[in-house]
């Protein structure tokens, strides 16, 4: 995982979220031919069934960043966590919220 980044305490985001449901994952980085995929496959790993997910993806105008939106069903905050960590991983990641 990247250093000094705090993932969100499970209780918070049990208290903010309703479980199981739709949960949205922002993902900037280096732009580059896969950094679409590669997100959708780290972002998916850590679930062990498969989820309904649906993803936009655009390209800034110097071509340099890609944002990618995921809203993926999640069952728990537990979840989330993983889907982070997972993510965190990323080359070229810039920005994860």
């Amino acid at each position: 995982m990247t250093p000094n980044v705090k993932l969100p305490a499970l209780e918070l985001l049990d208290t903010m979220h309703s479980f199981p449901g739709p949960f949205v994952f922002k993902i900037i980085g280096d732009a580059h031919d896969d950094f679409v995929g590669d997100t959708l496959t780290l972002a998916m790993s850590p679930l062990h069934h498969s989820r309904d997910v649906n993803y936009t993806s655009r390209t800034t105008s110097g071509g340099r960043h890609t944002a990618v939106t995921l809203t993926i069903q999640i069952e728990s905050a537990h979840e989330v966590h993983l889907v982070y960590e997972k993510l965190l991983t990323m080359t070229g990641l810039k920005l994860l919220f």
